[in-house]
């Protein structure tokens, strides 16, 4: 009679653990399974770089639109900011002034725990222009060259146009050495500091070029024709009125159209130009040399002795 029932216990037995190791396996898929979602977490960290690869401190890093600090400006960490990141799809993006703003990029956390990104900012860059003039009148062909302070080699080089001005697209922040030559001219030299949030995409730089030290006398007759091959001195007026026999500080003779030019002078200087030709009395003027007076005229009289 025992044994009759001990196959019908068997089946009890196996269906009860059957239930057990069930009721188990849905116990654990609850705690561990695929089909419940756990949050991921990781650290990002941010490195801000510029178009020239240069660490960019103190720019601005958004999560998802939230401030989350500024990039760090010493040590290992120059130009990096770490923060946390939680779940899928968070937006990161990168301001600082001066730059234009980094587009959004899409970053999920990971289950690696770290996570690196770095974003590149482009400066804001401006267009420059420098109008040159001679006399209030605009001056075409002047060469002119931007320098970036401290090197030798220009960042770029262009000629004004007939306007008188020369234009530089594009051009990134920083102070800039301008220099500007023209053949007749004297050389100009000057700084300019380009600053997109001061002064926005356009700006501009105004210089007067000033016309070289030259003296040029013309020499003609009584009736205006011109005296070819006067014999012209040039003395500063101290040497001209120093005692004793005075050294000429320079000496030509007039070409077919009866002009001479002296170059060795200066302005702001007073200058006496004596004229002597055969058969012509000698006659002296004198000019005090500026940058709009640079031609001494004298007339030859005859000389009827």
């Amino acid at each position: 009679m025992e044994k009759r029932w001990l196959p019908g216990l068997l089946s009890i037995a196996l269906i009860l653990m059957a239930l057990i190791l069930t009721a188990c396996s849905q116990q654990e898929e609850k705690i561990t399974g695929s089909g419940v979602a756990t949050a991921e977490v990781s650290t990002l960290t941010v490195t801000v770089k510029d178009d020239r690869g240069s660490l960019v401190p103190e720019a601005r890093v958004y999560l998802n639109n939230e401030f989350k600090g500024e990039t760090s400006k010493y040590g290992g960490s120059k130009g990096s900011q770490t923060m946390i990141l939680e779940g899928q799809e968070n937006k990161i993006q990168v301001r600082k002034a001066g730059y234009e703003s980094s587009r959004p990029i899409t970053v999920s956390a990971s289950d690696d725990g770290e996570q690196s990104l770095t974003i590149i900012l482009e400066k804001k860059q401006t267009n420059y222009v420098v109008s040159v003039r001679a006399a209030g009148e605009p001056l075409e062909q002047a060469r002119v060259s931007l320098f970036p302070e401290g090197k030798s080699v220009p960042l770029q080089i262009e000629q004004t146009d007939q306007h008188g001005d020369a234009l530089f697209q594009d051009l990134p922040d920083g102070e800039y050495i301008v220099t500007v030559a023209k053949e007749g001219y004297e050389l100009l030299r000057t700084k300019h500091n380009v600053d997109f949030s001061e002064e926005g995409e356009f700006t501009s730089l105004s210089v007067e070029l000033t016309p070289l030290a030259q003296l040029e006398v013309q020499v003609t007759d009584q009736q205006g024709s011109p005296l070819a091959n006067a014999e012209v001195w040039l003395f500063t007026q101290k040497q001209y009125h120093a005692p004793g026999a005075a050294l000429p500080l320079g000496k030509d003779y007039t070409n077919r159209r009866g002009k001479v030019s002296f170059t060795n002078v200066e302005y702001e200087e007073t200058y006496i130009v004596v004229v002597k030709k055969e058969d012509y009395l000698a006659q002296a003027g004198e000019i005090t040399l500026q940058p709009d007076d640079r031609v001494l005229r004298l007339e030859m009289i005859w000389d009827i002795n």
